[in-house]
């Protein structure tokens, strides 16, 4: 079992991340989420333990995760931290609304991309506030895609897709150093064992599709994903994405993301480690109905 990275959360004294989740998720759930994390401290007395169920009170249904693992970060990160919570930008979250609202009247199907899943937190997040919304959650390692399905089962308008996310159908292989869930990264390779999907593709699999938030967070691939094949991003309101080039030196992930988006006037927010690029309204597509 690889060694736990250190992490910023991991850092952090118990006493005040413990605190933080009964704030967030109040005593009942608060209280077991104290507990995993006291035990993700310990040393684990089984190299494999099977997954643990959890209730939140930001989800109607309970979700699960792995101890010992980046699992509980990620919970802290979507659910506790709230990381993609654009609600405290009044006028950028309006936007969103209005926009999600307007495809709706005129017969369009919002969609919400998922690059990089995980095990199905952020998509259970968005899938909850874009309730008529398509979400299809990305993710190519087998084991958190697993995770993926039994955390988003019980939500019609998520749909998991294994695979990877290109801009060209391809294959990848799949690396993960640290031997972490939320760090697993791929990498072209023609003889791999993981298939590709592209945003274009996803977006004709059901009629009248519109893209309303893309999410990327795949771990340095972004410099593949946007390198061609861009225009769904001109059609996106939101676009959601982490930079990996603290971990990938000059490898240009930052880059690659704003020489595409860069290309019509946005607005760029930050919360946690996510940046927020909004789409100006009065430069939007004509697909966009602002």
């Amino acid at each position: 079992m690889h060694r736990p990275v250190a992490t910023p959360m991991r850092r952090e004294p118990f006493l005040r991340r413990s605190s933080r989740l009964l704030r967030r998720l109040g005593a009942r759930s608060g209280l077991r989420a104290c507990y995993l994390l006291a035990r993700n401290k310990l040393p684990a007395r089984d190299p494999n333990p099977p997954p643990r169920q959890m209730r939140i009170p930001q989800a109607p249904h309970a979700i699960w995760l792995r101890p010992g693992t980046s699992d509980f970060e990620t919970m802290e990160q979507v659910f506790v931290h709230r990381e993609y919570d654009f609600a405290m930008w009044p006028s950028h979250h309006a936007m969103i609304e209005r926009t999600y609202a307007a495809l709706l009247e005129t017969g369009k199907l919002p969609v919400i991309v998922d690059c990089g899943a995980n095990i199905g937190y952020t998509s259970i997040w968005f899938a909850l506030r874009f309730p008529r919304a398509i979400v299809y959650a990305i993710e190519p390692e087998p084991q958190n895609f697993m995770m993926l399905c039994r955390n988003v089962s019980a939500y019609a308008n998520v749909k998991p897709v294994q695979a990877g996310i290109s801009d060209r159908v391809t294959r990848l292989s799949l690396r993960n150093p640290d031997g972490e869930p939320w760090a697993c990264q791929t990498v072209d390779d023609e003889q791999g064992s993981v298939a590709t999907v592209t945003v274009p593709d996803l977006l004709d699999r059901l009629p009248n599709c519109v893209p309303l938030i893309v999410k990327v967070d795949i771990e340095g691939y972004e410099t593949s994903l946007f390198r061609s094949n861009t225009a769904w991003a001109a059609q996106t309101p939101l676009v959601v994405f982490e930079m990996h080039d603290w971990l990938f030196h000059w490898r240009g992930t930052g880059d690659a993301i704003f020489r595409c988006l860069t290309q019509r006037p946005r607005d760029y927010l930050m919360r946690g480690e996510s940046v927020f690029s909004f789409a100006h309204p009065d430069h939007a597509s004509t697909h966009r109905p602002y």
